[in-house]
């Protein structure tokens, strides 16, 4: 007997209204929430996103995994207990790298996303948000069909208002930390407040997030612009220390010459006076001449 095949389970969270008709169908044979993978528009390699409402919207599926852990589902324990996220993403990163790939001639969107490494990136033509190309691009009519080129100029100002965009969004969210401990402190409650971050630290932190969905070119470019933004206090020039001088292997580090000659300097400890007592002091008034020393009564007699 064949052994029953595991179900794959995942816990996603995501918008409610996006995921309220999972397991509808449409009239196009499409469910109104399905999995694809597509090009990361950084990394360059297959990621995860959801299709929802039929295909029109897309969302980025983001992985928190922390293993070992399992989540109980029901009456039953799912053994991947890894936590998906799925949050919207403007399609316009996405379809990005194969703008710059076809950026010397107009063509149409559906040759623009032809890929085989990744066959499923043809839906981003029918995904919402597509008209926005138009911010980035050269867009023009022909024959019923609108052909797109990329124009970097118009990107970078596109980029920039993405980042001025996110600076007020990140401004009305008082508990985010956006300052220099932001990254030691991503997700701690910080006593920094709003009114102490400054829009500096506003705008280097838009920027990190923004560049998460850019390659080098876009984020040198970026950076570029921001500058003033980027520029890292110099500390003040301290004075270099003294190079030691290197010593020739036959040269002995031990003390040669004596540099004590001539130093008649005494350094022996000074010699303690001894208390006389008053007894002593009258001996030593009395006449003592033509008297013998106690010692002398003690010495060996000669032999006769």
């Amino acid at each position: 007997m064949s052994k029953a095949r595991e179900r794959r389970q995942w816990v996603l969270i995501g918008p409610t209204s996006e995921l309220q008709h999972v397991e509808r169908t449409t009239d196009c044979g499409r469910s109104d929430a399905t999995f694809v993978t597509l090009r990361h528009p950084k990394k360059g390699s297959g990621a995860r996103f959801l299709l929802t409402n039929g295909g029109r919207r897309i969302q980025e599926v983001l992985k928190y995994d922390d293993p070992p852990k399992s989540w109980l589902i029901n009456n039953s324990v799912q053994k991947d207990g890894s936590l998906h996220l799925a949050t919207p993403i403007d399609p316009v990163f996405l379809i990005l790298p194969y703008l710059e790939k076809s950026k010397k001639h107009f063509t149409t969107l559906d040759n623009i996303m032809s890929c085989d490494d990744f066959p499923s990136s043809g839906c981003l033509c029918d995904v919402e948000g597509t008209a926005q190309l138009a911010h980035v691009c050269d867009v023009r009519d022909a024959v019923d069909m609108k052909v797109y080129r990329l124009n970097e100029t118009k990107t970078l100002v596109w980029l920039q208002k993405k980042v001025d965009q996110l600076v007020a969004k990140l401004k009305e969210m008082a508990h985010v930390n956006v300052g220099s401990v932001a990254k030691a402190a991503m997700f701690v409650q910080s006593k920094r407040t709003a009114t102490t971050q400054t829009q500096s630290d506003y705008v280097r932190y838009a920027v990190g997030i923004i560049s998460e969905y850019l390659n080098e070119f876009w984020v040198r470019r970026l950076h570029e612009v921001y500058s003033t933004v980027f520029e890292v206090e110099t500390p003040e020039a301290t004075e270099p220390e003294p190079k030691k001088t290197k010593l020739d292997d036959h040269v002995t580090t031990e003390c040669i010459e004596d540099y004590t000659k001539g130093n008649t300097a005494t350094h022996e400890e000074p010699v303690k006076k001894v208390k006389v007592t008053v007894a002593q002091r009258s001996l030593n008034k009395v006449d003592k001449t033509g008297m013998k020393s106690i010692s002398s009564f003690f010495h060996r007699k000669g032999k006769t």
